[in-house]
Parts: C-alpha cells; sequence; structure tokens
C-alpha cells in the first residue's frame, strides 16, 4: 500500500483512517498539537498576563483574570445571546451584555478544559499507534 499524501511505502498504519507513511502521520501529528494545543494555551496566557495587569491591586485577581482569559474561547460558543427588550433602559441593557460576557466566559474555561486534555490524550493515542504499527506484517504490536 501507499501513502495517500506524498506517495510513499506505508508505515504507520491507518492512524488517520487513511493509508500513510509514519512520516507524514507524525506530521499531521505535530500539526494538530500545535494548532489544537499549543495556539489556545500561548493565547490564554498572553490574556492572562495582560488582565493580571489590568487588576494588579483587585483581592479576587484570579477570577477576574480567568473571566478574560474564557470569554474568547466560549463566546462563539454561547449559542443564545439574551436580547434586552424594546422598553428596557440603559442600565438593563448593560446588565444583560455583563450576562453574556459572563456566561461566554464561563463556557470559555470549560472550551479550554475540555481542548486541553482531549487534544493531550489524543496525542498520545496517535503516538503509541504510530510507535506499535509494524510495516512487515500490517498489524500492530498487542
Amino acid at each position: 500500500m501507499m501513502c495517500e499524501r506524498c506517495g510513499k511505502e506505508l508505515t504507520a498504519g491507518s492512524v488517520f483512517n487513511k493509508p500513510m507513511c509514519r512520516k507524514c502521520a507524525i506530521s499531521i501529528t505535530v500539526k494538530e498539537l500545535f494548532s489544537r494545543l499549543i495556539l489556545p494555551l500561548v493565547g490564554a496566557y498572553i490574556l492572562y498576563w495582560f488582565a493580571s495587569g489590568w487588576f494588579a491591586n483587585s483581592s479576587d485577581k484570579l477570577i477576574l483574570c480567568a473571566l478574560v482569559v474564557g470569554v474568547p474561547f466560549g463566546f462563539g460558543r454561547l449559542r443564545v445571546l439574551l436580547f434586552p427588550g424594546g422598553g428596557s433602559s440603559v442600565a438593563g441593557s448593560i446588565g444583560v451584555l455583563l450576562l453574556n460576557v459572563l456566561g461566554g466566559a464561563l463556557i470559555g474555561w470549560a472550551v479550554l478544559a475540555y481542548r486541553i486534555v482531549t487534544t493531550f490524550f489524543l496525542t498520545i493515542y496517535r503516538l503509541i499507534r504510530i510507535v506499535a504499527f509494524r510495516p512487515s506484517s500490517g498489524t500492530y504490536v498487542t
């Protein structure tokens, strides 16, 4: 069998449900690790760094920083945005906007934690499958 990406001899099995060589399988695994784990963690750290400067004198610094970090990860996944009604005052509109941001921040922390855990275990699983494949017999080491 031949690799679907580069055309070389199959050496990694069907880690991605496609036949591919070991080099292509490792490059895809590293690329997904970088894009799904490293970049979000770097982004979260940069946001935490900025937020820790904003809330330097606050007693609830950690909670406020956590909310700031969670907003970009969760606001897009917030399916129901609350909109103020037609007769709402300015204070009611600001309160509803704050409720939307807090909901997005809480969802964002759950999304970020889920992404970190799943990507970590998926990368380990794929690397084990890449290493355990026997190209001569086309089976995995058990």
